[in-house]
């Protein structure tokens, strides 16, 4: 990839998701889930997910949608790793509000309240959110329901396992109040779009230096 990236001049690898300010690609229907989330995520009580196939960009909406909520709430983005336990989530959780370290939900919740009070909503954003152990989901569930009208929200990101995995985790009350949604699969021409967008975002502005066929 290093001799691709010198041949055609970029100024780095535009397919390293921790290279440069690379911005957002709308295409796809990014951009209308993510203005979808937006309006839903700001609710209180508020309990999103997003499923996608690996690879299909579920990370980079998130950080792009707790970006875009800005003002109107605070967001913790927790990226879950392998069998995380409540212990584990909660001192990420904690870490990323700067709040002190703690063994139960209390000061988070507390949190939530304050923002409550200014009419603002704490956005708990969860990437690879299938990778959860089951007593993470026990602990959201409490954590909604002990702050009903109090200014939480969650977003859960993951793969396609994530769904059933929610149905069978979620208490029926809870699941009442989730909405799914789905991060569709690029088109030929979206993915032709998609990567003069990353192209361009490194510098490029000359044609594509593959044809569609190639890149298909």
């Amino acid at each position: 990839m290093n001799s691709y990236v010198d041949k055609l001049g970029l100024d780095f690898d535009p397919f390293d998701a921790d290279a440069g300010d690379q911005g957002f690609f709308a295409g796809g229907g990014r951009q209308a889930l993510l203005q979808q989330l937006m309006e839903q995520a700001c609710h209180s009580g508020a309990l999103l997910a997003v499923t996608g196939e690996p690879g299909a960009g579920k990370s980079t909406v998130a950080r792009q949608l707790a970006r875009d909520l800005g003002r109107d709430a605070v967001c913790a983005v927790i990226p879950a790793t392998l069998f995380m336990d409540q212990a584990g989530f909660l001192d990420q959780v904690h870490a990323a509000l700067g709040l002190p370290e703690a063994s139960d939900s209390s000061e988070v919740l507390a949190f939530a309240n304050d923002l409550a009070l200014d009419a603002r909503t704490l956005v708990l954003v969860i990437d690879d959110a299938q990778e959860l152990a089951s007593d993470v989901y026990n602990l959201l569930t409490r954590m909604l329901k002990r702050n009903p009208g109090g200014g939480l929200a969650v977003v859960l990101f993951g793969e396609p396992q994530l769904s059933p995995l929610l149905q069978r985790s979620l208490p029926p009350g809870l699941l009442l109040n989730l909405r799914e949604f789905t991060l569709p699969r690029f088109s030929s021409e979206d993915s032709l779009d998609y990567v003069r967008f990353k192209l361009a975002s490194a510098g490029f502005r000359k044609p594509l230096p593959l044809g569609g066929s190639e890149l298909g």
